[in-house]
């Protein structure tokens, strides 16, 4: 039996779609679970009319607002049924995720969860399409292989579709408080460095919701510096050889100096010359980069010597004007499209459609 984990807030007709599409799978041995995070009595109105449509739905209601984490963590804890799923309230599964992934148990009864992949993306317009990117491949996975094909793809396993033995998530801790926004991708890497698992990523079972409301879109680069830190230390908590150890280190390196380059930019041009020489040298501790030594060494020294700063703006905007009137500017480099539509878009709408009605 399957406990599907719905965490919702004040997101009332949303959530009304992804209750109906685990309603709608082919794999009918399931219960929903309803984490209401205090959404007030709109929501609580919709949900009270859903468990009245199907005894298979159940709620608890949080007193307060808490965490994202702690609001999953408690649906967590409240799960007794021998395999569980999370799916955000803005979402939807397609009609055989439960189905083909149960089956995965069968034919591998030692996997932490089957799935991972698979998912489209639908805007406001319904419109259906799919990443340009690489899942990793469908198929069986020793531990921590899952984990390292995660890191060298350029689209990264996902949480909702993946169907969890529940055991296995309890006994990596479920999801870590700790971690504001990608608590996600740390259940999916403690699983993955510890468990076998069976990916599955050439089928459609999820569809991601893209809305201006979408917490992904408020995931700061403040809040990556933090929870990169979480999820390198509890991934290191796991026993692997040494260079797939290194693998680990390398990725969580690239993505450190990512955020301390965009967090550098940020208070850079605002000015902020002591926070920008912060990441400035957070970045030169990593790097070794001659280019941030440099970086470091300017900031600092706007910071103590503002008046450099107006100089060194001068200088910059005569060069630019120079430049401009020897020859012609540098291209601008067209940003690279991320999104494609999908060849069965029209089927995929028709079925999205389907579950609003």
């Amino acid at each position: 039996m399957i406990t599907a984990i719905i965490p919702t807030y004040k997101r009332p007709q949303l959530l009304k779609r992804a209750v109906r599409s685990v309603l709608n799978q082919t794999y009918k041995d399931f219960t929903i679970l309803i984490a209401d995070n205090a959404s007030g009595s709109e929501t609580e109105a919709v949900i009270d009319s859903l468990m009245q449509q199907d005894r298979r739905i159940k709620c608890f209601k949080q007193p307060t607002h808490v965490g994202l984490a702690d609001n999953f963590q408690s649906a967590l804890q409240k799960t007794n049924t021998p395999f569980v799923c999370f799916l955000p309230d803005d979402d939807f599964y397609a009609p055989t995720f439960f189905e083909e992934a149960v089956s995965k148990f069968s034919e591998y009864p030692q996997i932490a969860f089957a799935g991972g992949g698979g998912d489209l993306y639908i805007n406001q317009e319904l419109e259906i399409q799919y990443r340009l990117s690489e899942y990793p491949k469908t198929g069986y996975y020793e531990p921590p292989q899952a984990l390292l094909a995660n890191f060298r793809t350029s689209l990264g396993i996902q949480l909702p579709p993946s169907l969890f033995k529940t055991s296995c998530v309890k006994a990596v801790g479920g999801f870590d408080c700790r971690i504001k926004f990608t608590i996600d991708a740390d259940l999916i890497n403690k699983c993955t460095s510890r468990f076998p698992v069976y990916l599955i990523t050439d089928r459609i079972f999820y569809f991601y919701y893209l809305n201006p409301t979408s917490l992904s879109r408020s995931f700061g680069y403040l809040e990556q510096e933090k929870d990169a830190s979480y999820l390198h230390e509890n991934i290191l908590l796991s026993s692997m050889a040494s260079q797939d150890k290194e693998v680990v280190d390398c990725w969580f390196r690239e993505w450190k100096l990512k955020v301390y380059s965009k967090l550098y930019g940020h208070y850079y041009a605002e000015k902020e010359f002591q926070n920008a020489f912060s990441y400035a040298s957070k970045h030169y501790e990593l790097s070794n980069s001659l280019s941030w030594k440099r970086r470091k060494t300017r900031t600092q020294l706007f910071h103590r010597f503002p008046v450099c700063n107006t100089l060194y703006t001068l200088i910059q905007n005569t060069e630019r004007f120079l430049r401009k009137k020897i020859k012609k500017g540098p291209l601008i480099n067209q940003e690279m499209p991320k999104y494609a539509n999908h060849p069965e878009a029209q089927k995929w709408k028709a079925y999205a459609l389907s579950l609003e009605t």
